[in-house]
């Protein structure tokens, strides 16, 4: 996946600081094309952070950080916890908005900027346990993607 600019500790807002306390290390896992990740690792446990710098994606990444923290007030439902918004939220919520998986899984195997290769465009199926036809890879992630 494409390597987006990595979160250093300097950027991150002091609020943020200010709430996970000491900041052991940041690791970044594989990035997508909306958003820069870093975990955070704390005395206190790990953080996920998200930075968008679009303004786009600034919207998306609210979509999310709301959804999340209101979620909670439904009964029996367990999620994770969304802790302040400033460039924060959780990887790939998508809005929080039910839909197709077809439309996730074309999005996610794009061969936009180098993010997957043939070989791992493969494994990502497999690990998904299903596949789209090229049509559907077309619709969702040539046609209906772009119209939005």
């Amino acid at each position: 996946m494409k390597q987006l600019h990595p979160i250093i500790v300097e950027e991150i807002p002091h609020s943020i600081k200010k709430y996970v306390k000491q900041i052991e290390k940041v690791t970044f896992p594989k990035q997508g094309c909306t958003s820069d990740v870093g975990i955070l690792h704390t005395a206190k446990g790990r953080y996920v952070l998200k930075r968008a710098k679009r303004e786009k994606y600034r919207k998306w990444l609210y979509k999310e950080y709301y959804v999340l923290k209101n979620i909670r007030a439904l009964a029996d439902f367990q999620s994770l916890s969304a802790y302040k918004f400033v460039l924060t939220a959780v990887i790939d919520w998508s809005g929080g908005a039910c839909g197709d998986a077809r439309y996730d899984m074309a999005l996610a195997v794009r061969f936009e900027d180098g993010i997957f290769t043939g070989k791992e465009r493969a494994s990502f199926f497999k690990g998904y346990g299903k596949q789209i036809s090229q049509s559907e890879f077309c619709y969702f992630a040539e046609g209906l993607y772009e119209f939005f």
